[in-house]
């Protein structure tokens, strides 16, 4: 994952800086798999730091652990604490519970997992049904009314009601 400040927003298959008006991310972060080697790492770092990269995480969630680097002059330095660490750039927490990467926003908020996002687009998508169904309950309510004022001789839309 990747943050590169003014630019336009949008998918990208890959982040091409060239493409980009030679804007390098601000902040790179990445999540270590099993098939991640530590020379693999390191290229990748050198290459955040000639291209200008300011901040660079990576975070092992088999170990728990969290490195992080920082620009310095031409070059990324190694942090030497990083439990708890605040991001200058983005201002958000970065720390390690249980092993677990937790990540607070710059308001305290913790942000949400992918699972807990499922949760309350699912909750969001059952409201919006639920009032879905009552509106339409309502709207065959209101009709019925109108029908029956139909039968008693009274024009339904000339009546001006006052709540």
């Amino acid at each position: 994952m990747l943050i590169a400040f003014e630019r336009p927003k949008g998918h990208r298959r890959s982040y091409k800086q060239w493409c980009e008006g030679s804007t390098a991310p601000q902040m790179v972060f990445e999540i270590l798999s099993p098939s991640h080697t530590a020379t693999e790492m390191t290229k990748k770092r050198r290459f955040y730091e000639q291209y200008g990269v300011e901040e660079d995480y990576i975070y092992d969630p088999d170990e728990g652990t969290l490195e992080g680097y920082l620009r310095t002059g031409d070059h990324l330095s190694l942090l030497p604490e990083m439990n708890g660490w605040i991001s200058p750039r983005t201002g958000v927490k970065l720390e390690i519970v249980n092993k677990q990467l937790v990540c607070t926003r710059p308001d305290g908020k913790a942000f949400e997992t992918y699972f807990e996002l499922l949760v309350r687009a699912e909750e969001e998508r059952q409201r919006a049904d639920q009032e879905r169904r009552r509106a339409e309950t309502e709207s065959r309510r209101a009709d019925r009314l109108a029908a029956k004022l139909r039968e008693l001789g009274i024009d339904p839309s000339s009546l001006c009601l006052r709540i």
